[in-house]
C-alpha cells in the first residue's frame, strides 16, 4: 500500500521530529503542505475554504501536534 504525502507529513508532526513552530498548535495538512490553523472562528472557516479552493479535489486534515512529554488522554464509556 502506498502512503500518501499527507499521510507522510501526518506520520512526523505526530512524532518525536515535529518541527517546534507546529508544536503545541492546530495544523491542517492538505496535499503534503501544513498550514497553521486560526484560532479565531471566523477566520478558521474562511481559512478552510480559502485551502478547499486552492486544492480542489483534496481532503484537508485538522489535527494538533503535541510538544514533546505531552500526552493525551482518550477515555472509553
Amino acid at each position: 500500500m502506498k502512503i500518501s504525502k499527507d499521510q507522510k507529513v501526518i506520520k512526523t508532526l505526530l512524532s518525536d521530529r515535529a518541527p517546534k513552530k507546529y508544536q503545541g498548535k492546530e495544523v491542517v495538512v492538505i496535499e503534503g503542505k501544513v498550514y497553521l490553523f486560526p484560532k479565531d472562528d471566523k477566520k478558521a472557516g474562511e481559512f478552510l475554504n480559502s485551502l478547499i479552493k486552492k486544492h480542489p479535489g483534496s481532503i484537508p486534515t485538522l489535527t494538533f501536534v503535541t510538544k514533546p512529554g505531552m500526552y493525551i488522554l482518550l477515555a472509553n464509556k
